[in-house]
């Protein structure tokens, strides 16, 4: 009988060690997908603010035409950047899910783009300038896909421009607002991702270019300096497996 009972007790014991085993490895790749995916939002959103930032000079001058933000030429221009930055197409469909996310994406460019359309025409100094375009885009990519997604760009309250944007602001959860206002406050340097209440948080830090910091001096922000911290694009997104 004993015996009985300790060969039982083995096979329980390797049943399990199997279970948990297959358990960790889907929860790794399901880290990992979403490592992935958040990496992929700070590119693809890059592209199409790097598309909007050279259009600036025009922009300010009044003289950008119809067809400098025709949306599908403006989307062109935006799966270019994002394949000279990561080598990959844009809308990949060897990566479905990323697939989702650049359709997602196109939607709110060309949403963006229309509701702004008149004021990028009209112009004029820091009238549309590309951090009001990337906000304006998170904000419609948070609306179109849901499910948790949050995406945002913050910085320290000493360099807010808009206090709207304030980490204390736009985080619902506030063990994220304390996480990210700890790496800000900080002015962190490095790319940090950590697992919060079963959410992946990824921070992406930015230096401040020329442009960046010539508009923040005319709206008082004189202690800037090129190549400065410049906050962060923070991705936050529930891990799925």
């Amino acid at each position: 009988m004993r015996r009985f009972f300790q060969r039982v007790n083995i096979a329980v014991i390797l049943v399990a060690g199997f279970l948990c085993g297959g358990f960790l490895t889907s929860a790794h790749a399901a880290t990992d997908a979403a490592v992935s995916f958040a990496q992929d939002v700070n590119a693809a959103v890059g592209a199409a603010t790097s598309v909007i930032g050279k259009l600036q000079k025009k922009i300010n001058d009044g003289s950008v035409s119809a067809a400098d933000i025709d949306p599908d030429d403006f989307l062109e221009r935006v799966a270019a950047t994002y394949k000279d930055r990561t080598e990959r197409d844009f809308g990949d469909p060897n990566h479905p899910d990323m697939g989702v996310f650049h359709e997602t994406l196109k939607s709110s460019i060309r949403e963006v783009l229309s509701d702004y359309r008149s004021d990028i025409l009209a112009g004029g100094q820091d009238s549309f300038v590309p951090a009001f375009f990337r906000a304006e885009l998170l904000l419609s990519l948070e609306r179109k896909m849901g499910k948790g997604f949050e995406a945002v760009v913050t910085t320290r309250e000493a360099d807010l421009i808009n206090g709207d944007s304030s980490v204390n602001l736009v985080f619902r959860d506030p063990k994220v607002a304390k996480y990210i206002m700890g790496l800000v406050d900080a002015g962190e340097p490095n790319v940090m991702q950590e697992t919060i209440d079963g959410r992946l948080v990824s921070y992406f830090p930015m230096a401040l270019r020329e442009s960046c910091v010539s508009c923040h001096i005319r709206n008082e922000l004189k202690h800037q300096k090129v190549g400065g911290y410049g906050g962060a694009l923070v991705v936050s997104a529930p891990i799925t497996e």
